[in-house]
C-alpha cells in the first residue's frame, strides 16, 4: 500500500493546527477568493499529510518481512510479530534494516 495515504486519527487535529496558525497570522477567509493562497494552503496539508504518512508503521509489510525469517515456527515468529507492533520504534527499527 505504499503511495496510499491514509486519513489517521492525528491528521484532522494537525489540519485544524495548520487552519489556526493562519488564522493567527491573519490568513483569514474573505471575500476575495485567491487561488495562489489557496493552492499553497492545500500544498501545505499535502506536505503534512504525506510527512505524517511516511512515518506510519506498515503492520501488512511488517508481517510479511517477519513471516520470511527462517529457522522459526509460524507461532515464534507470530509472537515476534506480535511483539514488534507493540513496540513501535523497534518495528520501525528491524523494518529499516530488512530493507
Amino acid at each position: 500500500m505504499q503511495g496510499q495515504a491514509t486519513w489517521s486519527k492525528p491528521m484532522p487535529h494537525m489540519l485544524l493546527e495548520i487552519l489556526v496558525e493562519e488564522a493567527l497570522k491573519g490568513n483569514k477567509p474573505s471575500s476575495t477568493f485567491s487561488v495562489e493562497k489557496l493552492s499553497k494552503k492545500i500544498g501545505d496539508v499535502a506536505f503534512a499529510i504525506q510527512s505524517f504518512s511516511k512515518n506510519q508503521l506498515d503492520v501488512n509489510e511488517l508481517y510479511t518481512e517477519v513471516m520470511k525469517i527462517e529457522g522459526f515456527d509460524e507461532i515464534t515468529l507470530g509472537d515476534a510479530f506480535d511483539h514488534l507492533v507493540q513496540h513501535e520504534m523497534l518495528a520501525k527499527t528491524f523494518m529499516a534494516k530488512k530493507c
